[in-house]
């Protein structure tokens, strides 16, 4: 496995009491080019909430939120008021039934997404890739990579980011869309709705979200979220309950990474309208991940059959890692497939070697053990130039970013 890659910032918000004291590692899978089209095209027309659940080992459903001991620990008398202004923020960027997300967005809202978007590409943090809406810039489509050393590790976790009108003086909405059809919860914190609890993003108690917050310190706060122990994001459990119930969600998120963000994933992107250059970011990493996938599969082997006892009560399948490494290894002799076809087409029209930098050339990764020597061709770009080296302007007309503060609107 290749060395770990911590990211260059840190993500702020609340999200657990860790045991850990330092920040999960973050795959080194870098994302730095754009399409220029979507640039151009781009319109001027988007959390540390955590459940606490109750003592029996009951199964509860995802709609009652409200249940069981949700706002222990919330303070004083207003302890239930306060978690019901958490639990009923509106975090859904699908909801378009208020004014924030149905208003069109201010001069200022445009200049700064756009800054926050060459950012990223000029200076990409490891294991991130967005990509905005060629119609809607308020609407970005953002690829996080699981971090290395963490039961996430490999996973492609796709989420959809909108902008409200006055960004950046209100947050952005977040959507976990990799939730196997709203059936998996891989977090404490990634809800199987898509409900991602972070504080920066209003849904949960702790640091507020200021102005000088920005789309990659967001992106990176939930990044962080997946780290080695997953099982004490949630509040009251710093401790195990039961011994051995932090190992075995782990090998639950294992399982479920592979399942869902993994083989699903790339089976089912064209089904979740993810944008095409993502797709290639998922496929081209997939070979270099393939020996990894194989590996967790091969020693977990012994569980096949038995229940997924989930400490949190949330219903599972369970255990087939044997079907996994079916499933991984189709995908593999389809990829592998779809590749020889390019090349050929390539062959046939003079056109071998000649790629499109708006769709691929999107990470940039060591290969030390991933299992593949091939170089991948990747992109660099620079401040205010997509990856096809055309300006990119801002809303005034000036090129971004430069000119403008990317902490403030």
């Amino acid at each position: 496995m290749a060395t770990s890659h911590k990211p260059d910032s840190k993500g702020s918000g609340s999200s657990k009491p860790s045991s850990s004291s330092s920040p999960a590692s973050a795959s080194n899978l870098n994302c730095s080019s754009m399409s220029s089209k979507s640039a151009e095209s781009a319109s001027g027309s988007g959390t540390d909430k955590k459940k606490k659940k109750q003592s029996s080992k009951t199964a509860k459903s995802e709609g009652s939120e409200s249940s069981f001991d949700f706002f222990d620990g919330m303070g004083g008398s207003d302890g239930a008021e306060n978690g019901l202004v958490y639990l009923n923020a509106k975090w859904d960027p699908d909801d378009l039934s208020d004014g924030d997300m149905m208003s069109p967005p201010s001069p200022a809202c445009v200049r700064r997404i756009k800054n926050d978007i060459l950012a990223i590409y000029s200076d990409p943090p490891p294991g991130l890739c967005v990509m905005p809406d060629p119609h809607n810039i308020t609407k970005i489509h953002g690829l996080l990579t699981g971090p290395f050393d963490t039961p996430y590790e490999g996973g492609f976790f796709y989420f959809l980011i909108r902008f409200p009108h006055d960004y950046p003086i209100s947050p952005p909405r977040v959507r976990l869309m990799t939730t196997g059809n709203g059936t998996v919860r891989f977090n404490p914190n990634l809800y199987k709705s898509g409900k991602v609890c972070l504080s920066i993003l209003g849904t949960w108690a702790g640091p507020s979200w200021s102005p000088a917050q920005t789309l990659s310190t967001v992106l990176i706060s939930i990044q962080s979220l997946m780290n080695e122990k997953p099982y004490h994001n949630e509040p009251g459990y710093k401790h195990e309950r039961t011994p051995g119930d932090s190992k075995n969600y782990n090998d639950i998120i294992m399982h479920e990474t592979i399942r869902v963000a993994v083989c699903d994933m790339i089976d089912g992107a064209a089904r979740m309208h993810m944008p095409e250059t993502l797709r290639a970011v998922m496929e081209s990493s997939f070979p270099d991940y393939y020996k990894y996938y194989v590996q967790v599969c091969e020693s977990h082997l012994h569980l096949d059959g038995q229940p997924m006892n989930d400490p949190f009560g949330d219903s599972r399948p369970s255990f087939n890692f044997r079907q996994l490494m079916k499933w991984l290894k189709t995908i593999k002799a389809r990829l592998r497939d779809n590749k020889t076809d390019d090349s050929d087409s390539d062959d046939e029209d003079g056109t071998q070697g000649q790629g499109d930098a708006s769709s691929k050339g999107c990470r940039d990764c060591d290969q030390d053990d991933h299992g593949s020597s091939e170089e991948a061709a990747h992109v660099k770009t620079g401040a205010g130039v997509t990856a096809e080296g055309h300006s990119f302007q801002t809303s005034d007309g000036s090129e971004g970013p430069g000119g403008g503060n990317s902490n403030t609107s």
